[in-house]
């Protein structure tokens, strides 16, 4: 018999939109010993704003990294379509990375999600 978190659990698991941003807690080990929780990219949306958007993903096969920028951001623009989320937009290249930077020195996703 399932207790009522186990019903919780499998409910947020069959919701899950995949590929997804990695959640607070979940983390990638780097050859170094180190780990990563998100590896951001920037880029140009369609309109010309420049956008973080990370390059790590939980997929339904596990964490996977999409190192070209073209794909990672097509998962990007997927996840923002399925979720109805928005990843940060900036009008200047500067103004980006600069927030990538804060984002990255604060720990990534323990500070939340990046789509809001």
């Amino acid at each position: 018999m399932c207790t009522p978190n186990a019903y919780r659990q499998i409910e947020q698991a069959s919701n899950d939109i995949f590929p997804r941003p990695l959640r607070a807690g979940e983390s990638r080990p780097n050859p170094d010993g180190s780990y990563s929780t998100e590896i951001t990219m920037t880029e140009r949306d369609a309109s010309g704003m420049f956008f973080n958007f990370p390059s790590l993903y939980m997929t339904r096969d596990g964490i996977k990294q999409f190192e070209d920028p073209g794909e990672a951001m097509d998962k990007a623009l997927q996840y923002e379509k399925q979720s109805g989320k928005k990843f940060p937009r900036y009008r200047d290249l500067e103004a980006a990375l600069k927030a990538a930077e804060a984002r990255t020195s604060k720990g990534g996703t323990r500070q939340g999600a990046l789509a809001r």
